[in-house]
């Protein structure tokens, strides 16, 4: 917030340079500070000299895929390897799409104060969008469609999406939700799998 630019934990860089090391209940905490939820929390790498403070990176990066791929894309150019999404394999997992409607008549007439709330809401999920996009336009144009897989389901009614729900009934209906998901994206992630298995043989 400070230095207004996104900072990205990575254990290469924490191995390299004590300035990118950080505890991990400082990653941790920092991951998780979303903003009128949490405080944003102030933190100091390993080295003693680098100070951060920082909130949830879903505000600048609500789907980080495309920032993983990137990295790895980094690391192994830097290690003479150079991997593309060719002989790369990505699995990304949302927590979820939540997808409100709100009809025209509605929200014509719509001031600041009506817009803030559903509007980073929007931004977000299209920010999220694009990203699953690019990612699925990126390993279908190296041949390799089924290298990529993203895992996101439309958010039921019985679930109450609100971060702050922590109630017993929502978290028992989160459960839920989530073995719903397993089961419908079964035979993708089986086939991820044997992908992998595959590689390490």
């Amino acid at each position: 917030m400070e230095k207004r630019y996104g900072h990205f934990f990575t254990q290469h860089d924490a191995a390299r340079d004590e300035a990118y090391n950080f505890l991990v209940r400082d990653v941790t905490r920092s991951t998780s500070a979303a903003p009128t939820y949490f405080e944003c929390v102030h933190v100091t790498a390993l080295g003693g000299k680098d100070t951060y403070t920082l909130v949830d990176g879903g505000v600048f990066v609500n789907n980080p895929a495309m920032c993983a791929f990137t990295e790895v894309m980094e690391v192994s150019k830097e290690n003479n390897n150079k991997i593309h999404a060719e002989n790369m394999i990505c699995l990304s997992v949302g927590t979820g799409d939540s997808e409100k409607e709100y009809a025209y008549d509605n929200v014509k007439q719509w001031g600041i104060a009506e817009w803030i709330q559903p509007l980073i809401s929007i931004m977000m999920g299209g920010a999220s969008d694009a990203t699953h996009y690019q990612l699925e336009q990126l390993f279908h144009t190296a041949g390799k469609p089924n290298q990529y897989l993203r895992v996101n389901s439309k958010i039921p009614d019985y679930v109450d999406n609100d971060i702050d729900n922590a109630t017993e009934e929502n978290l028992l209906a989160l459960k839920k939700f989530g073995h719903e998901v397993a089961e419908a994206y079964d035979k993708q992630l089986n086939h991820l799998v044997d992908l992998i298995m595959k590689e390490e043989e």
